[in-house]
């Protein structure tokens, strides 16, 4: 197999085309990156060559360049219509309109308060920010599974309106249950607590914030209530599958992802004493927390947290000897024993067996007679007894 791919006059036209759209505008940066990587490998495997990414250097290299011109002009709007969901509308994952390709608003519709139009003021730039570039996209869709870029495109759909995606998820009759804060969190692929599933499954209040008014402001501030907690292996089953639906409600292609992960942590629940199984909820809830702060890791990369799971469940990782509970246990415990002064007063409802306090008791639970760890009434000194 040769190293040196010859592309041919029509193999040229073919990606030269597909940057001419990008510079049309009638395709995005990101899609134009990703469709010259595929069409790059199609080509250098009908030639019998080695794909490399130098390949497709010129190509990149003029996508780069129309990035940069867009981002000279004053007042620059979207970069080759980075707005992917004007491209036409459709349905979400489950036929709910919320799914990547729903046509969404990208302005929020406001009140028409005489100031100048969204449309005329400046807008973000993609093109500015110091990742993205045709390089970096490039490498990213070598470096990671279709799975992962799929993953992002969809954050990307949502995040450019999210607002517009609540409101169509009110209005979906198939949208699963799930308390209305989380799924914006949901849409992000961001953490979501599972304690907030478990304290609203059986609530008697739905999960709305307080609304306060500030002239022509609101003000919305979440209720603070006694939560429950995820605090076994059911509850976490419960909570986790709760969860499970309304990922693969918002994404498509996610069941075996989230079916890897939620093994996973069973298997670690199946294995380990219930006494320990508070680690293994802190090592899911600081698992998830990792996973959501980076769109590189999903939940069926389980390898990748080996270093997060030995923190939380290996006998010398930081968090298994000082745990929360743990840690909790050992402040109450110094707080109740605080309580008691550092003067020397006995307690003589203690000596005389009447003290019902136990740990609450402001006075010392030692001996009158000898100051012993004991009541005078087991005093070992007779005489002392005998007072």
């Amino acid at each position: 197999m040769s190293n040196a791919p010859v592309f041919s006059a029509e193999h040229v036209e073919a990606l030269q085309s597909i940057v001419q759209r990008y510079i049309d505008g009638t395709a995005n940066r990101m899609d134009t990156i990703f469709e010259l990587h595929d069409r790059g490998r199609l080509i250098s495997a009908g030639l019998e060559v080695a794909y490399s990414s130098g390949v497709l250097q010129p190509y990149m290299d003029q996508v780069d360049a129309h990035a940069e011109q867009q981002r000279a002009r004053p007042n620059p709007g979207p970069v080759g219509d980075e707005n992917p969901g004007n491209r036409g509308a459709g349905p979400g994952p489950d036929g709910n309109g919320v799914g990547p390709g729903a046509n969404m608003d990208r302005h929020p519709r406001g009140d028409d308060d005489g100031g100048e139009s969204p449309t005329k003021r400046a807008r973000f730039d993609p093109a500015s920010v110091a990742w993205g570039g045709a390089a970096d996209l490039f490498i990213e869709s070598v470096a990671y599974t279709p799975q992962h870029i799929a993953v992002v495109k969809q954050v990307e759909e949502y995040s450019l309106d999210v607002k517009e995606a609540l409101r169509l998820l009110s209005i979906s009759l198939s949208k699963p249950s799930l308390p209305d804060s989380l799924w914006k969190d949901i849409l992000l692929d961001r953490f979501v607590d599972l304690d907030v599933i478990v304290a609203n499954r059986f609530a008697t209040e739905p999960d709305e914030p307080h609304r306060l008014f500030l002239g022509d402001h609101q003000l919305e501030i979440r209720k603070q209530k006694l939560v429950s907690k995820v605090s076994n292996h059911g509850e976490w089953v419960l909570a986790f599958r709760v969860y499970e639906r309304a990922v693969n409600f918002a994404f498509k292609g996610r069941w075996a992802e989230l079916e890897t992960y939620g093994n996973h942590i069973q298997d670690l629940f199946a294995s380990w004493h219930p006494s320990l199984h508070h680690r293994i909820i802190n090592y899911d809830r600081a698992a998830r927390n990792l996973i959501g702060q980076s769109h590189s890791l999903l939940f069926s990369d389980t390898q990748q947290l080996r270093a997060c799971e030995n923190a939380h469940l290996s006998a010398g990782g930081i968090f298994s000897l000082s745990g929360p509970s743990q840690r909790s246990e050992s402040k109450g415990k110094d707080k109740r024993q605080s309580k008691r002064p550092e003067n020397g007063d006995v307690c003589r409802n203690y000596n005389n067996g009447r003290c019902e306090r136990g740990r609450e008791c402001r006075y010392k639970h030692i001996c009158l007679g000898c100051k012993g760890t004991h009541a005078i009434g087991d005093c070992p000194d007779k005489q002392r007894r005998s007072t």
